[in-house]
């Protein structure tokens, strides 16, 4: 939204669609005025999207969280 885009002070050049984006979240992907589905959301229903620009870190947490554990590279290869 223009608000959100606004909002933007800072970017990369060399990667100019990863942007700080203040009050993002998960649960407000692009800011303040978004949300995950309904009217909020510009990309439709997002409970069904991919998880994407996540990092090792959050990968292990969530699988903390689910008392899971990340496949070994071999497994990953294997899969």
């Amino acid at each position: 939204s223009e608000a959100v885009n606004s909002a933007v002070k800072l970017k990369v050049d060399s990667i100019p669609w990863w942007l700080p984006v203040p009050n993002s979240s998960w649960r407000l992907p692009e800011g303040f005025d978004s949300g995950l589905s309904g009217s909020a959301s510009r990309y439709g229903d997002r409970w069904n999207h991919p998880v994407v620009h996540m990092s090792w870190n959050d990968a292990s947490a969530y699988c903390q969280w689910r008392h899971a554990s990340l496949p070994s590279e071999a497994q990953w290869e294997y899969a």
